[in-house]
């Protein structure tokens, strides 16, 4: 028994460095800002919040769309888009599969980013059922 505490002494003291590094590496997902141009002279660079919301108010104003939240996530730099959207009642996912792209393309093409990859969760809105008379 008496190399219990040792060995139990020198796992923690291995472990504890290796959690450390893992926090560590878990770095900002969200970054606060997002660099939006690049020049030889000048950089750019806008809230994500700011980015955020203009493009979640422009998703918003597609018809059938009844929620949307827009979040840029990834490197400052190279950023991604996550687009949760919410459908109303009787919409599909193609009738807004146009306004969808456009307004993506649009957040790219204001941001000087050459692309924006994009992942985007639909979900329906829940209604009430129909009484048939």
């Amino acid at each position: 028994m008496s190399w219990w505490w040792p060995a139990t002494i020198a796992a923690l003291a291995l472990l504890l460095p290796l959690a450390v590094a893992w926090l560590l590496s878990q770095h900002r997902r969200h970054p606060r800002q997002l660099t939006v141009a690049d020049s030889t002279e000048d950089t750019v660079t806008v809230s994500n919040h700011a980015l955020s919301d203009a493009l979640t108010a422009d998703l918003v104003t597609l018809p059938g769309i009844r929620d949307s939240r827009a979040l840029f996530y990834g490197k400052h730099t190279h950023p991604q888009t996550r687009i949760d959207l919410t459908l109303g009642p009787g919409t599909g996912p193609e009738q807004i599969l146009k306004g969808l792209h456009d307004a993506v393309e649009r957040a790219r093409r204001s941001a000087g980013w050459d692309n924006l990859p994009t992942r985007v969760d639909l979900s329906v809105a829940h209604h009430r059922a129909h009484r048939v008379e």
